[in-house]
């Protein structure tokens, strides 16, 4: 499978459920669309605020698109200031006024269009067949590889080590470890840093950036508790929350591998970064082992897309309306026959867990005990902010409008086929997860219990 070989191979439309047409005079914020490509958010942010001789912090925004990908998405800001670009490969399109800004709390999810090359014939032929299945049934959730780019080469959490109250190491890892993506410069200064840990003064002048130099200085005095809170404290709010979202991601996504293996049915495995993902292969074929009754699909049913969205402008929703428009409960998600429970949720670990099932808790109680750990591990003393949140996510997402294209000949290598695929995902679903799912082996490859 080959796909982002242009920004153009891969397309994504935010959907947000927001008013834009309040009064000007009485509104807070004027709302934009962002078009980019060959940029990430924030540095397409950044470079709007300086155009605007704007603050960055004062641009709202509900998610972070990838630079390798043509996106559309919106941005706010106070409704003092106006917006402007100064780049062909960032636009911006005013949408109107609103009484809210852009956040996560007004995205609804996002449309994909995406070019999938470098397939076989037959490979594209199973694509096909498991769209059937995954029409129906859905695919596990998990996090992607993309959540997961602060965990080590060795497979450390910087958020483990602070849950084992393992603050040095902790920070050893934020301030000297090395990944493959970092320049060499970048890779030769941190393996120093490493070399000299211990030796704080050392340590702090191999710090370049003001950032690791606040992170290192309370260390000068010491490796105290106290001293070593004051340098965790420091370490920058984005990396932090990065860091924490690495580890609860592994935590959520080991859940759901054990729902999926106790499951009994046949399933394939995919390498990932932070652990393989296992995919069940034709899940309809344990029909028989759903209990009776159980509900498949919870009252929260998602908010319709709208089908009239021409992903040139903003999106709308009709609320109330199911996603697709054929999983309202009445469909074949709901039917006795579905193996998973299209209603189940997962809820990330913190010291105070969000509402779950009993045994959801439990599974969760099981993984962290495997790893030393309890719930209460996560409300580690002496931190400025409570960064350790739990919120509940979906075990199983249905996309929808799933529609693959017939297979033609890839544009890279003719000798191979390509097809489009486009799909609507609610928020916080990667379309990159939902590919490994349509490319999984409609027969088991991997381990089958």
């Amino acid at each position: 499978m080959r796909i982002k070989v242009t920004p153009g191979d891969f397309v994504v439309t935010e959907i947000v459920n927001m008013d834009t047409k309040a009064p000007p005079e009485r509104s807070r914020y004027r709302i934009y669309l962002l078009e980019k490509w060959g940029w990430n958010t924030l540095d397409a942010i950044s470079s709007i605020a300086d155009a605007s001789r704007v603050q960055a912090a004062l641009i709202g925004y509900a998610g972070l698109k990838d630079r390798h990908a043509r996106t559309s998405q919106h941005i706010s800001v106070p409704a003092r200031y106006e917006l402007v670009s100064r780049r062909d490969d960032i636009r911006l399109t005013f949408l109107g006024f609103s009484d809210d800004f852009v956040s996560t709390k007004v995205l609804v999810g996002n449309r994909f269009r995406i070019r999938v090359g470098g397939l076989t014939g037959r490979g594209a032929e199973s694509m096909s067949s498991r769209a059937r299945e995954i029409r129906k049934h859905g695919f596990p959730n998990y996090f992607d590889d993309q959540r997961f780019g602060s965990v080590t080469p060795a497979g450390d959490f910087v958020a483990e080590r602070m849950a084992r109250g393992h603050l040095k190491g902790a920070l050893k890892i934020h301030l000297s470890e090395v990944f493959p993506t970092q320049k060499k410069a970048e890779r030769d200064r941190r393996a120093r840093v490493a070399e000299a840990w211990g030796k704080w003064d050392k340590v702090f002048g191999l710090c370049e950036s003001e950032e690791d130099r606040a992170v290192a200085a309370p260390l000068l005095g010491g490796a105290s508790k106290k001293n070593l809170l004051l340098a965790i404290n420091a370490v920058p709010h984005e990396a932090m929350t990065r860091y924490i979202a690495a580890y609860q991601a592994f935590i959520w996504n080991e859940v759901l591998r054990r729902i999926v293996t106790e499951s009994g049915v046949p399933f394939h495995e995919v390498p990932g970064k932070a652990g393989p993902y296992l995919f069940p292969v034709q899940v309809s074929c344990g029909a028989d082992r759903q209990h009776a009754g159980a509900s498949l699909v919870g009252s929260d049913a998602w908010a319709v897309f709208d089908r009239g969205h021409d992903e040139t402008g903003p999106a709308r929703r009709e609320a109330g309306a199911p996603l697709d428009g054929g999983h309202d409960g009445t469909g074949p998600a709901r039917r006795a026959g579905a193996l998973f429970d299209v209603g189940l949720e997962i809820p990330t670990v913190a010291a105070r867990l969000s509402p779950c099932r009993p045994e959801v808790a439990c599974e969760i109680d099981k993984v962290l005990s495997e790893r030393g750990l309890a719930l209460a591990d996560f409300n580690i003393r002496g931190l400025r902010s409570r960064y350790f949140k739990s919120f509940s996510r979906r075990a199983w997402v249905i996309p929808d409008g799933l529609v693959i294209s017939v297979p033609r000949p890839d544009r890279e290598n003719p000798s191979e086929v390509e097809v489009r695929v486009s799909f609507a995902l609610p928020a916080g679903s990667y379309a990159t997860m939902l590919l490994k799912a349509l490319t999984v082996p409609t027969s088991p490859q991997g381990r089958v219990l």
